[in-house]
């Protein structure tokens, strides 16, 4: 992501088939759950905010600290997806939309590094 890219509408697309959740199942099959968060990329600019980014890239993949120090194809800068919509497909008949309130208050695992 670019800094011009601040601003910008953005989706983020989770799926069970990345992490095997679905079995043998086609990673494509409905059935194999799906979520979509959609909203506005903000960059990240203030002190804590940078500090909470670098240390939480840097817990998520600590055999790559370049990544941390703003590789060049991180664009040097760090981002925030201000969530919009959430959209969940986890069977046929198309996705059930979710409220933003809804997502952010269930429950979740813990975070790699905390706020």
């Amino acid at each position: 992501v670019s800094v011009e890219a601040a601003g910008e509408g953005a989706a983020w697309a989770l799926g069970g088939g990345a992490t095997g959740a679905c079995g043998a199942s086609d990673p494509q099959d409905p059935t194999c759950a799906r979520l979509t968060l959609t909203g506005t990329l903000r960059e990240q600019t203030s002190s804590a905010q940078l500090q909470r980014a670098t240390a939480s890239l840097g817990a998520r993949h600590p055999l790559a600290p370049w990544l941390a120090a703003g590789g060049a194809h991180t664009g040097g800068g760090y981002f925030e997806l201000e969530i919009d919509e959430v959209w969940l497909l986890d069977h046929y008949g198309g996705p059930t939309r979710i409220s933003v309130a809804e997502y952010t208050q269930c429950a979740r695992l813990p975070p790699m590094v905390q706020r």
